[in-house]
């Protein structure tokens, strides 16, 4: 890009985290305008205008891809319409980043990513796990103790996700009313997590239930992996809310976790030392768990007319994490 500035629109402005945690991003940095935003409720469109000295609001968001001057639009509005808004964005060549779920098959993510292709335009999909300081740290570690070992390198071999959300409230729903499967909306991201550490699969066994509500709330999976990694997920939407992944080397370990948040803090242990992790000391600041960082990332992408790529998620790497969503519900 020409321009010092990146234009930004935003679609979906409440008051809820997701959007808001965005918003404060994209407000910190300097080469960052926030040029319109999109609410389908008046009130909250208002509000959020004042607060963030944007000039334009719309309560259509066809009606601000046709009048906006953007060079990327934030995608963080209901989970049950992104495909929808998402889809519009894309026909309409806008560069698009999208807050997970990125629709709610991997047959709808397919559509977004042939949509981005067709028009040539960057999208990324909001998978903040592969930004998560903490994370990044653990596994650096751990991938790297084996090669002072005395057996020589060696890559992570196991896996474990343990994830709760926490709540108790009525079945999750999509807009024709018909329930959908929490681990498609929420644990979708250790999914990812695993899948972005592991590599390929090569096969999946699992087991889910419904042990709080008449939908399925508990989903248990073992992942094999095609370079010989297995993957563990664990996750029950109505437990404690609570992040947790242990990571498995040769001569290496990390575990490393949240409770009632996001993976904040953990041990690794490396040939025999253990190394404490606080995401705020290794970040130098208190946004430690990825959002200012994957919304930095796709800044820099469309400024630089860079593809988005590892360790982002484009929406094709977006489809096998949604199709191994789709393997772990087949498996009962």
């Amino acid at each position: 890009m020409k321009t010092e500035k990146v234009r930004v629109g935003v679609i979906g402005v409440a008051v809820q985290r997701h959007p808001q945690v965005h918003l404060r991003a994209l407000k910190s940095m300097e080469d960052v305008e926030l040029v319109a935003f999109c609410d389908v409720d008046g009130a909250t469109l208002e509000r959020a205008c004042k607060e963030y000295g944007v000039k334009d609001g719309f309560l259509s968001h066809r009606q601000m891809l046709e009048k906006a001057q953007m060079d990327a639009v934030w995608v963080v509005c209901n989970w049950r319409f992104t495909h929808e808004v998402a889809l519009d964005c894309l026909k309409a060549g806008v560069n698009s980043f999208l807050e997970k779920p990125p629709g709610l098959s991997a047959q709808e993510c397919r559509e977004l990513a042939e949509a981005a292709e067709k028009s040539a335009c960057k999208a990324m999909v909001g998978f903040n796990r592969r930004f998560n300081c903490v994370i990044s740290e653990a596994r650096r570690l751990v991938e790297g103790g084996g090669a002072t070992g005395p057996e020589g390198s060696d890559v992570i071999r196991v896996v474990h996700s343990d994830y709760g959300k926490g709540q108790s409230s009525a079945v999750l729903r999509d807009r024709q009313g018909r329930p959908v499967p929490p681990i498609l909306v929420d644990a979708l991201h250790h999914v990812d997590c695993i899948r972005y550490i592991c590599g390929e699969v090569e096969e999946v066994m699992s087991a889910n239930a419904c042990h709080y509500s008449e939908n399925l709330d508990s989903f248990h999976a073992i992942i094999k992996f095609k370079n010989g990694s297995i993957g563990q997920i664990n996750s029950n939407y109505h437990a404690l809310k609570v992040e947790r992944l242990s990571l498995f080397a040769r001569n290496a370990w990390a575990c490393v976790e949240g409770i009632h948040d996001q993976i904040s803090g953990g041990k690794v242990y490396v040939n025999g030392c253990w190394h404490d992790l606080k995401g705020e000391a290794l970040m130098g600041r208190t946004d430690v768990v990825g959002f200012w960082d994957e919304c930095r990332h796709f800044i820099n992408c469309v400024k630089e007319d860079k593809p988005v790529a590892y360790p982002a998620s484009n929406l094709r790497e977006a489809v096998k994490t949604m199709e191994l969503v789709e393997a772990i519900l087949a498996g009962g």
